[in-house]
């Protein structure tokens, strides 16, 4: 099969085939489907990590290929993991901006779970675009069903510069792609919750 024609498999992913793991949301990924790209999932100005994308790396893979990388290797249990928890926080922040119809300024703070100190810094662009503290409440709440999705990353990640990691360089690796990075580098994509199932389930029928 051509890269052009590739779709990665919807499953639960190969430990054998994956490098680095990264937890996203639906949408990213539905956005992956449809364009072959997979981008940084967040764009404004507040983020200081633009155009990084932040990986766990599966310590099996290295340590079998005598590969080095800049940070501890974690188990394949707890790459995984660490890929969940991202991926719950970028669930989050993009079913917010699917619904409210732009990416709000501090929305990169959902990424470490949301509480009503949160709620209280969202509030006031929120009201800008029309939404009160009910409104605004409410999405959050919306939230709590979606857990996002794990993407696998096969060898061909290893032709991109790997970086030590920046809030937690013992733990994750980072590449700088500002035009994202190709369908073709994705070892298998593993949704997490049931709602992303079926979102996938329903985007596979139709193909």
């Amino acid at each position: 099969m051509s890269e052009e024609n590739y779709k990665p498999p919807v499953r639960a992913l190969d430990e054998s085939k994956t490098v680095l793991v990264h937890g996203t949301s639906i949408e990213a990924t539905v956005y992956l489907l449809e364009t072959g790209i997979f981008e940084y999932e967040i764009k404004n100005k507040k983020d200081r990590y633009q155009d990084f994308l932040f990986f766990a790396p599966n310590g099996r893979y290295f340590k079998e290929n005598n590969l080095e990388v800049d940070a501890d290797l974690c188990t394949w249990k707890e790459s995984v993991f660490k890929a969940e928890v991202y991926a719950k926080g970028l669930a989050d922040v993009h079913y917010i901006q699917s619904k409210a119809g732009f990416m709000p300024e501090y929305i990169s703070e959902l990424c470490e779970g949301w509480n009503w100190e949160i709620l209280k810094l969202l509030l006031p662009e929120f009201k800008e675009h029309g939404f009160n503290k009910d409104d605004l409440r409410k999405l959050l709440k919306e939230t709590i069903p979606r857990k996002g999705v794990i993407l696998g990353f096969n060898e061909k990640i290893l032709e991109k510069k790997i970086e030590k990691g920046i809030d937690e360089p013992n733990k994750e690796v980072c590449i700088y792609l500002p035009q994202g990075i190709g369908i073709e580098y994705i070892s298998g994509i593993q949704p997490i919750g049931l709602i992303e199932w079926d979102i996938l389930r329903k985007i596979k029928k139709t193909a």
